[in-house]
């Protein structure tokens, strides 16, 4: 987005970052929130990072290589690993408890 080197029309397809969020929040108060969603969000990135991990190569996508482009403080294979219990943990729960609350189990009925 930042990178002047490329197109202004390509740089400008980060801009859905802006609208995602409130398009999400909108869905939700629209339509409730089921609570089956912590466990197939956690299902599906599990199944993405593995598939990262093994396609990616050292590109370090969804920073399944090391956190944030720096040096990893534990071995590549034991951050890998990491990432299955951080991110459901620190991620999807947070979201998880306050969409319960804000909009209901819509999945419960």
């Amino acid at each position: 987005m930042l990178d002047g080197s490329l197109p202004l029309w390509l740089r400008l397809f980060s801009l859905f970052h802006v609208a995602m969020p409130v398009l999400l929040l909108w869905g939700v108060a629209r339509m409730g929130y089921d609570h089956r969603g912590l466990r197939l969000q956690t299902l599906i990135c599990w199944v993405v990072l593995g598939l990262t991990f093994a396609l990616a190569g050292d590109d370090n996508v969804n920073f399944v290589v090391r956190p944030f482009g720096r040096p990893a403080p534990v071995p590549p294979g034991v951050w890998f690993a990491s990432t299955f219990v951080l991110y459901p943990l620190v991620l999807f729960a947070p979201a998880h408890f306050l969409l319960a609350r804000w909009k209901g189990q819509a999945g419960s009925r």
